[in-house]
């Protein structure tokens, strides 16, 4: 039997820290081909690039993201306001991908909504996502506030406009994000 404490996770960073040594540069598509052989041998989790860094490096964030069905796919990210809005773009797609566990990888370990922690909401995520055939996400008028004694941890706050096969709203959203081992995750969201 399956379980936490006896279940491996393949984390890959090939396709950044690959570039690391001198001489070595991948294009967009040599970004891709490595990504798809990294699904092929089994790789949970791809650390596609530093989005923020090059329109480059976000392109092949996006296609590697295309391209593969099973790996979550991430980027690096700094404590930098461009580099929020990254994020923040990167979950709306992962959002309107439909790809569940894409999605969900934008949440920290330790969310909480309401009642619900991580592994309640993400249940509840996989069922209701399960029932859509579409989904499309739009986001305006964002404002972002660093909590002062926390460089790490940000109030994201924005207007959405949320359509699917069976459902449409629109709300103003608020995000607590907060800055772990290099990655923005989502620690809150609810209703403004």
């Amino acid at each position: 039997m399956m379980t936490a404490s006896n279940f491996v996770q393949i984390f890959d960073t090939t396709l950044r820290d690959g570039e690391q040594s001198p001489g070595a540069t991948m294009n967009v598509e040599d970004k891709l081909i490595i990504a798809r052989q990294l699904e092929k041998l089994g790789v949970d989790v791809i650390e596609a690039g530093f989005a923020a860094a090059s329109d480059g490096d976000a392109e092949a964030v996006r296609g590697v993201a295309d391209v593969v069905a099973t790996p979550i796919v991430l980027s690096l990210a700094r404590t930098r306001q461009g580099d929020l809005e990254a994020a923040l773009e990167t979950w709306r797609s992962d959002w309107e991908s439909g790809e569940t566990d894409r999605y969900l990888a934008h949440y920290s370990q330790r969310f909480h909504a309401g009642e619900q922690d991580y592994r309640a909401w993400a249940a509840h995520k996989r069922r209701v996502n399960s029932a859509k055939q579409w989904i499309r996400v739009g986001i305006a008028n964002s404002a972002m506030f660093r909590y002062p004694r926390e460089r790490d941890f940000v109030i994201v706050a924005f207007d959405q406009d949320y359509r699917s096969s069976n459902l449409s709203n629109s709300m103003r959203k608020v995000q607590y994000w907060v800055l772990e081992n290099g990655y923005w995750k989502i620690l809150y969201e609810g209703a403004a």
